[in-house]
């Protein structure tokens, strides 16, 4: 079911992902102040982000399409989601 990008967007900064603006809207996970190497984007100009796209950028965070949307919807918190990346080892 797509979901706003206004809901999404909220998410990424709450949970340690800050935004670049470049040709579209970057989202960068940051770790004890370190970028690290965990990033998504939004195309400008959307206000909706259809099925197929919430899964790529499920992948791009590591995440099963169910997780991400327990991430969004704020039910996996900032410390959940760095724990998985650890166990994962996509961080230290």
């Amino acid at each position: 079911m797509p979901k706003k990008v206004r809901d999404v967007s909220g998410a990424l900064k709450r949970k340690g992902f800050l935004e670049e603006m470049r040709d579209h809207r970057y989202y960068v996970f940051y770790r004890g102040g370190k970028k690290t190497s965990i990033n998504t984007k939004i195309s400008h100009g959307e206000t909706e982000i259809g099925d197929g796209l919430l899964g790529k950028m499920a992948r791009q965070m590591h995440l099963s399409r169910l997780e991400f949307d327990s991430f969004v919807e704020c039910t996996l918190s900032e410390e959940k989601y760095t724990k998985k990346m650890i166990e994962k080892k996509v961080l230290e």
